[in-house]
């Protein structure tokens, strides 16, 4: 969208959608079928779960707002549905985190 002049605003917007609908999904994973998805389809390295749930411990759920990052991402999220967090409040740090990384990636490519 980027290459083909789209608004800022709006590539930031769909970008932020997205990333977030793929997040939700693992927060769902987490939430209700830890065991069956992790079994079965995801495969997270026990060194990546184990610093993820470190700084989900030591930050709480402002750790959320990091789900953007590449590697520790996902599991941040699937970690916040196995906590059980609330996802009015785990949407609110994954949307701000994400909108605001697309804000300034697309801000530097423009």
């Amino acid at each position: 969208m980027a290459k083909q002049k789209y608004g800022i605003w709006l590539t930031a917007i769909w970008a932020t959608a997205g990333g977030y609908l793929g997040s939700l999904l693992n927060y769902f994973v987490g939430k209700k079928g830890t065991d069956f998805f992790f079994a079965r389809w995801i495969k997270i390295k026990p060194e990546r779960w184990q610093q993820a749930e470190r700084i989900f411990q030591r930050w709480g759920n402002w750790a959320l707002f990091f789900v953007w990052l590449p590697v520790i991402g996902d599991p941040l999220a699937i970690i916040a549905g196995v906590f059980k967090v609330d996802w009015r409040l785990f949407s609110f740090w994954v949307i701000t985190g994400k909108f605001l990384r697309f804000v300034l990636l697309l801000g530097i490519l423009y």
